[in-house]
């Protein structure tokens, strides 16, 4: 989990990455992730930016999460940074080396 605040103490955005979601994924998963965002509504407003990936039956199963204060380049930056450091480097999942 990580979080940052602005100060004085202001929230700006959180990221949850489960370590059962993330070790589920990479055991289970389709190789592709899929990435998204909706609005959140209410006394808090921002965005929420989700990390999904897809299993046998394509059925979705949610990786990573965010809540940020806007969509914006950097916000999506910091999403894709932590989940690339949760998940590992690409060139270990997925891949088929031949001899």
């Amino acid at each position: 989990m990580n979080i940052i605040v602005e100060p004085p103490p202001h929230f700006q955005r959180v990221y949850v990455c489960l370590d059962a979601c993330k070790k589920g994924c990479l055991a289970s998963c389709r190789p592709i992730i899929r990435v998204d965002r909706c609005h959140l509504k209410g006394p808090f407003s921002g965005q929420l930016l989700a990390a999904v990936g897809v299993d046998a039956n394509d059925n979705t199963y949610l990786i990573a999460y965010p809540a940020v204060e806007l969509e914006t380049k950097d916000t999506w930056s910091y999403f894709l940074e932590l989940l690339i450091d949760d998940l590992g480097p690409t060139s270990d999942h997925g891949t088929e080396q031949s001899i």
